[in-house]
């Protein structure tokens, strides 16, 4: 009996010494079946979030771990340390990235830590919903609300059908060939800001202190317009419209018989509002 014991307890050290020395998982791929109109929420500190559209019932998520030390003395402890979770349900995905916290002592942070990409496929009726603090994002293709919120994160939207939410501070937000259907809303402190839209059915709401807003409709397009900002700022409209200057400017007026309200507010930034033709989008 003691012998048994002996080599069982030798079996359970050589297995824990081998899944020790396994290779940490860098790089894999789920997949889940969602229903038009899921949500799929998206939470990623650092690294890339890019999401594409497909005319499937099913999302994919394809996870990347890449070591960024400049030694490989701590990579597979980092690997290891970095959990992607994922929750689902038919009308439902959550997608969680959480890195390791690591004590650091006398610049020793130049030799840890890394990113996680996540490139995702989503049925092309999706609701989005996304948390980062600087990952890069891209969209692509999605008719359904989509929802941002970061720090300094470069924004690229593309192709998408639906309203718009980004909450950021800094960096660029490219909005481009986008049909708002749902208001759009973009509070940053110093981001420039380009779009590029074909409609506005439900207005716009933009607040910008720093940054640049270059916001590019049809000539055709209906709504109020409600330009501000302080002295400092430079504000321009291809649209008719009424300009008061003075310790604040603004630019009022119902465009092409008023409609929806679009708001731009901005303090030592710029505002250039422009007309478009179908061609040019």
């Amino acid at each position: 009996m003691k012998y048994l014991l002996g080599l069982l307890a030798a079996g359970s050290l050589v297995a824990a010494a081998s899944a020790q020395n396994t290779a940490p998982e860098n790089h894999f791929q789920r997949s889940f079946k969602l229903q038009p109109g899921a949500t799929v929420k998206v939470k990623n500190y650092k690294g890339l979030i890019r999401i594409e559209a497909a005319d499937s019932s099913e999302a994919s998520v394809d996870v990347k771990k890449i070591w960024e030390g400049h030694s490989d003395v701590h990579r597979d402890d980092w690997l290891r340390g970095v959990e992607v979770s994922f929750d689902s349900s038919p009308s439902r995905l959550d997608v969680r990235v959480e890195y390791p916290s690591h004590i650091c002592v006398f610049g020793c942070m130049d030799d840890w830590g890394g990113r996680v990409e996540l490139v995702m496929r989503v049925p092309r009726a999706s609701n989005l919903d996304i948390d980062g603090y600087k990952p890069e994002l891209k969209i692509e293709g999605v008719k359904g609300d989509i929802r941002i919120h970061s720090y300094k994160s470069p924004i690229d939207i593309r192709n998408t059908v639906g309203a718009i939410e980004v909450d950021t501070y800094k960096d660029r937000i490219t909005l481009d060939n986008v049909s708002l259907r749902g208001r759009l809303r973009i509070h940053d402190y110093r981001a420039d800001t380009e779009i590029r839209a074909r409609e506005l059915a439900d207005g716009a709401d933009i607040d910008s202190s720093r940054g640049a807003v270059r916001l590019q409709l049809p000539a055709d397009t209906h709504f109020n317009l409600n330009i501000s900002g302080d002295r400092h700022a430079d504000l321009r409209s291809d649209f008719p419209a009424r300009v008061e200057a003075g310790a604040s400017r603004h630019i009022t007026g119902a465009v092409n018989g008023g409609g929806p309200e679009v708001r731009i507010r901005t303090s030592r930034g710029s505002v250039s509002l422009v007309k478009s033709s179908e061609s040019s989008l």
